[in-house]
This record gives C-alpha cells, sequence and structure tokens, in this order.
C-alpha cells in the first residue's frame, strides 16, 4: 500500500503544476485587457509561450519548463514593459508576478493624412 501511494505521488500531472501569473494595469489602476503577455527566456529573450490578457487584465502561463524567464507586456498604445528576470523551479507550484502597469504611449500618432502630389 506504501509502495502505491508513493508511485501516485511521483506520476506526472500529479504533482502540482507550474502555473506564472500577473495582471496588467494603467496608470489609473484600471485593468487592460487584450494585452498580449509573452514569457521570453531571461538570457537570450527567446520566446517561450504567449497569451492574450483576460477582461480583468490577468494573464496564466500553465507548466512552463524549469529556468530564467521575463515576460513581456504589449498593448497598441501603451509603452512595452518588461518584468524584473525570475526562475521556474521544478514542483514550485506558482509565481506571481503581481500588477505590471503600462504607461500611455505618447508617440502614438493621431491621425496620418495622405496627400497626392500633383504633377
Amino acid at each position: 500500500m506504501l509502495l502505491l501511494a508513493i508511485s501516485l505521488f511521483s506520476l506526472p500531472g500529479i504533482q502540482g503544476q507550474n502555473t506564472i501569473r500577473g495582471s496588467v494595469q494603467d496608470s489609473r489602476s484600471q485593468a487592460l485587457s487584450a494585452a498580449t503577455a509573452l514569457l521570453r527566456q531571461a538570457k537570450d529573450s527567446a520566446l517561450v509561450k504567449g497569451v492574450i490578457c483576460t477582461e480583468q487584465g490577468a494573464f496564466l502561463f500553465e507548466n512552463p519548463p524549469p529556468g530564467n524567464f521575463l515576460v513581456e507586456i504589449n498593448m497598441l498604445g501603451y509603452s512595452r514593459v518588461f518584468s524584473k528576470p525570475f526562475t521556474v523551479r521544478d514542483n514550485e507550484s506558482a509565481v506571481d508576478l503581481g500588477a505590471i502597469m503600462l504607461n500611455e504611449d505618447n508617440n502614438v500618432l493621431n491621425e496620418v493624412s495622405v496627400v497626392a502630389a500633383g504633377q
């Protein structure tokens, strides 16, 4: 019986799954839905996974591999932001990055006019 209990706890999928979570908000602490969250390797910024934030601005990466990572947050009209690097270890249940704030990008054009030049 003891052997059965030990073998059940060592099966993949029965142990706790690793997750990385956080939320995205603007400078007024309003949730930013539809922002893009990209999980990148810390050493070379290689893309590991990408998700779209929920209506509440939340993002979740399930079952990331062990390693050193950072999260990049993008949204049209806002400046891109990177989290501080962090480590995911085997059997670590969750990494919570908390709220990540995006600032409006002042370089976004309000309108564009196209004018044809006559000959």
